[in-house]
């Protein structure tokens, strides 16, 4: 396998891992696809003061940094689960099988019982979809499910990939007026730690903050 295939199939396994914890994933047709485009607005990288230099902004919903040395969020589909609608976004860079994921989905978990089960459901279905694709010797750093369930849950993976290389996996669960989920994958240490840092730097904003 090549290097662009081996990144298009870290890319896509970065993807279906948060979809399994998630819901179904599916790829809108053209007109349901232009009607999501108009009603996410703007979602191009911008500079802000307010925010870290190179925010990538969803207006009126939310705001990451873009990690440095040419990494680029897109919009990449559509999804459904539980009955709300979601977004996935993508982050990554051309040559490299690292990559960072951010789903979006228009759903509040407002209880401590519905944040556990998010909690669960993201995090078993990484462990899930790691383990069908043939990574092995896990060891991680298991979310809290203590009440009661703060906004920003962290949560770190690392496994070893079919080829034995180790990858290492820095995510997040958080709560607001929306439910997110944000997970990277890292072929280093340094690597993940730069995108732990970007996660960090999340911020859900007010519908009335971007004009």
């Amino acid at each position: 396998m090549n290097r662009r295939s081996k990144l298009c199939c870290v890319a896509s396994l970065c993807v279906s891992v948060i979809a399994i914890g998630c819901g179904s994933v599916s790829k809108p047709d053209a007109a349901t696809d232009m009607r999501d485009r108009k009603s996410r607005g703007n979602f191009t990288t911008r500079k802000t003061k307010a925010r870290q230099p190179n925010s990538f902004i969803v207006d009126k919903q939310f705001s990451i940094a873009t990690p440095a040395d040419g990494y680029a969020w897109h919009f990449d589909r559509t999804m459904k689960a539980l009955d709300a609608k979601g977004m996935i976004y993508s982050c990554t860079k051309r040559g490299s099988t690292s990559a960072m994921t951010l789903v979006m989905q228009k759903r509040a978990a407002s209880s401590d019982k519905a944040r556990i089960a998010t909690i669960k459901g993201h995090y078993n279905g990484m462990i899930v979809s790691l383990r069908n694709a043939g990574f092995t010797d896990f060891k991680a750093k298991r979310p809290s499910l203590v009440a009661p369930i703060p906004d920003l849950v962290l949560y770190s993976i690392e496994c070893r990939k079919p080829t034995r290389e180790v990858i290492h996996l820095r995510c997040a669960s958080v709560f607001g007026r929306n439910t997110y989920a944000i997970q990277s994958i890292a072929g280093s240490l340094q690597e993940a730690d730069d995108f732990s840092r970007v996660i960090a730097t999340f911020t859900e904003l007010s519908t009335s903050s971007v004009k």
